[in-house]
């Protein structure tokens, strides 16, 4: 892990100074993916990685709103925070993903993330069932089409009577 941040830094000093070599956007670029392999390495949860991820995913997203990877972009980092627990950036960051790029190839993992957040980690029931229902009639051949139906079905229940639901069964 010390080589993964030692390489960063060097990177970024690199970058620093040599500014009339590379335009803003492309070191943009190069950082996020940089980053983005070095999660993918990581064993272990690393909260000043996952900052500086996010950060970096951050930055290309607003320095290239209208390439084709800044959706990509948007959505891991909102993977990252929902990781690293902070849900409310997530669904932020997922919403502003959905509402931004509408055309998006994962728009369906997206809605559905959200959708699970707000179930499981933000506990706002009401949203979590409206956001799975539009999933639900957006999608209803997705392989997360089931889980969303199991989902709102689940919903407002206590883990006992989740139980004794499945013992039923």
């Amino acid at each position: 892990m010390k080589k993964i941040n030692l390489f960063l830094v060097f990177i970024l000093i690199f970058m620093a100074c040599n500014p009339k070599q590379e335009d803003e956007a492309q070191a943009a670029l190069k950082l996020a993916n940089l980053y983005n392999d070095s999660l993918k390495q990581s064993q272990k949860l690393d909260m000043r990685l996952a900052n500086s991820a996010m950060q970096a995913f951050e930055n290309f997203v607003a320095l290239n709103p209208n390439d084709s990877l800044a959706p990509v972009f948007q959505f891991r980092q909102g993977r990252v925070a929902m990781n690293i627990g902070f849900f409310n950036k997530a669904d932020i960051l997922f919403k502003t993903c959905l509402e931004s790029y509408p055309k998006f190839k994962l728009k369906p993992d997206v809605l559905f993330l959200r959708a699970h957040l707000q179930d499981d980690f933000i506990n706002n029931d009401s949203l979590a069932k409206q956001l799975y229902s539009e999933f639900i009639t957006a999608y209803p051949k997705h392989d997360y089409t089931e889980s969303a139906k199991a989902a709102i079905a689940m919903l407002g229940k206590s883990g006992i009577e989740i139980v004794n639901e499945f013992g039923k069964k």
